[in-house]
């Protein structure tokens, strides 16, 4: 909690002046930008713990923040309890216990902190790199969010207790609305309304998606069963066992402050969030510069353009040019390559590919021998449609970087897709020499091999991983992959069992590992226990066309005839192909497991 306390001071002694057009008598002092780079919808910023750099998710819905289990190893972290047997509650049920590391040394943004404190969750839920900086940082200055322009930036406020803060608005209007904090370190809660029905919503850069609660969505006249009301998976909590339904439905207004969003799309979740209705979470962040007064208790935001919920599609190029010719009028707008290619990262995880590619472009320019640019630029082509110009750009980045693991996979994915195989293992297998046993990497072209079937080979990289990684937060994944590969090969099934057993107890309730042990079942002949798995990893992932598949074929084999062929049927209309893949790997409806 001394974090907190303390960071005020720290800041003022680091601030420079910045005048505020709101009124003459306002002084707003900031520190420089804090460079932000978007790993998908995640905003990620550089920090150093004990001398070593990382990289930390930042979490305005988190109370404090958090290290992985590998940045505690990695950063020699002191570990203790958490104070009074504490607990953290996230948005599924049930809560987490955690506990605490301590850190000699953490410095986020030149600001030096002494002992620091970071929750330790178990199962490292909700962890996004090394981990995160939640409201024990953020709540303390007002910050700005300005992450189109891949910007972070702290303030502290003199004499602004009445002036309107969205400084950098001097075309267009902005919209302002009061914030709650419901307790010691809480993120800030504002009031909106949807389809007229008044909720409070949570302003969650933690979350990648903006949601709102069942129970809020029926208030507003909508529910899973309604027309048009579609299935979108699952999410989980912090807690085990925390998996939950999400649907996306559309809702005919959605209203924050003077700024109304009609005929939305918006993710429905089946969550609990005591006081919580809705998380506005990065998708409204990515569409909008947010300033947060904790001063004044207020929030302002201006919207950027481009869609703010809706980022299942492509953002078409028209708009994309509109909002390229919005961003290119910001004073504030990224002028040299590093921000051009944090710009971009924004845009891409928009799925605004023009965007990208155009920053990108421009990014190359102004440093030509930096391959991570060109490498950037061939994953937004290849987003956008464009095949052939990502594996031109995949070959000229590894041209320039022969050691680069990520191009040569990316460029692997590809031959494969384009029916070449052996250009694809070619590269698969240099990267696997490159790849140091303890680095993420190796878990990547693991993963590559099982997607092209190299089965046997994605199981050597995964031994070799596992071995060497045995506290990583992608462990669980990795056990599913391994347990996974070999119920396919039908082989070493008790070895694959004790895999989906382990990766079960990392993180319980998950529908994927539910599913490949369902298969490992299946393979054993122990049908009763495949069909219960099937029968859980479908609650909360009900059209996954292997779990019906295989749920069909263990009912089959127990001789229930009507229920086995009725999943067959649904898997087969849900991936017309499965039936002969299944088949491939020895698995048909009249054969032995």
């Amino acid at each position: 909690m001394k974090l907190h306390l303390i960071l005020i001071s720290i800041i003022a002694s680091a601030m420079t002046a910045l005048g505020s057009p709101a009124s003459a008598a306002c002084k707003l002092e900031k520190l420089p930008d804090i460079p932000v780079t978007m790993r998908g919808p995640r905003a990620m910023v550089p920090a150093t713990v004990n001398g070593l750099p990382g990289l930390f998710m930042v979490d305005t819905g988190a109370f404090y923040s958090s290290i992985s289990n590998a940045g505690v190893t990695k950063y020699q972290l002191k570990v203790g309890p958490s104070a009074f047997g504490m607990t953290v509650t996230g948005v599924g049920r049930g809560d987490a216990g955690f506990s605490l590391g301590t850190a000699k040394m953490f410095v986020f943004d030149t600001l030096p902190f002494n002992d620091t404190d970071f929750m330790i969750v178990a199962g490292d839920r909700g962890v996004e790199g090394d981990g995160s900086i939640g409201q024990n940082i953020l709540g303390a200055p007002d910050v700005e969010y300005d992450l189109a322009n891949g910007a972070i930036r702290l303030f502290k406020e003199t004499g602004c207790q009445d002036a309107a803060l969205a400084y950098w608005n001097t075309t267009q209007d902005y919209s302002v609305v009061s914030v709650q904090y419901d307790g010691f370190l809480s993120p800030p809660v504002a009031t909106a309304t949807v389809n007229g029905a008044r909720i409070r919503v949570m302003f969650d850069t933690g979350s990648p998606r903006s949601m709102l609660s069942l129970a809020a969505a029926a208030r507003a006249g909508v529910r899973p069963s309604d027309p048009g009301v579609t299935s979108a998976g699952y999410t989980a909590g912090v807690a085990a066992r925390s998996q939950f339904n999400i649907w996306r439905a559309r809702f005919a207004s959605f209203k924050l402050g003077d700024e109304e969003i009609k005929n939305t799309p918006l993710l429905i979740g089946d969550m609990q969030l005591p006081g919580v209705d809705m998380l506005v979470g990065a998708d409204f962040f990515l569409s909008h510069r947010v300033y947060v007064s904790n001063t004044q208790h207020k929030i302002y935001f201006t919207y950027n353009g481009g869609p703010v919920f809706n980022l299942d599609t492509d953002t078409p190029a028209a708009t994309a040019a509109a909002s390229e010719t919005t961003a290119a009028a910001d004073a504030d707008a990224p002028q040299d390559a590093a921000g051009l290619a944090r710009r971009a990262a924004a845009s891409a995880a928009r799925r605004n590919f023009p965007d990208a590619i155009a920053d990108l472009t421009r990014a190359m320019a102004l440093a030509p021998n930096d391959p991570d640019y060109v490498y950037d630029r061939a994953r937004a082509e290849l987003a956008n449609h464009q095949p052939l110009l990502g594996v031109a750009d995949l070959n000229q980045a590894i041209k320039m970087k022969p050691d680069d693991i990520p191009a040569r996979v990316a460029r692997a994915v590809i031959y494969w897709a384009m029916g070449q195989p052996t250009e694809a293992r070619a590269d698969l297998e240099t990267a696997s020499r490159l790849a140091d046993k303890q680095s993420a990497a190796r878990l990547e072209v693991a993963e590559a091999y099982a997607g092209m079937n190299m089965l046997k080979e994605a199981l050597t990289q995964l031994d070799q991983w596992i071995a060497e990684n045995p506290h990583d937060e992608r462990l669980a994944r990795a056990l599913n992959n391994r347990c996974w590969a070999r119920a396919q090969l039908n082989v070493d099934l008790d070895k694959a069992l004790a895999d989906c057993n382990a990766a079960l107890r990392l993180d319980p309730g998950n529908p994927s590992w539910l599913d490949s042990r369902g298969l490992v079942e299946l393979r054993m002949g122990v049908f009763d226990k495949s069909i219960a798995d099937y029968d859980d990893a479908l609650r909360l992932r009900p059209t996954e066309a292997w779990s019906l598949y295989g749920r069909g074929l263990a009912e089959l084999r127990k001789g229930l005839t009507a229920p086995g062929q009725a999943d067959l049927k649904a898997a087969t209309a849900l991936r017309p192909r499965l039936p002969e893949e299944a088949r491939a790997i020895g698995l048909e409806p009249a054969a032995t497991p």
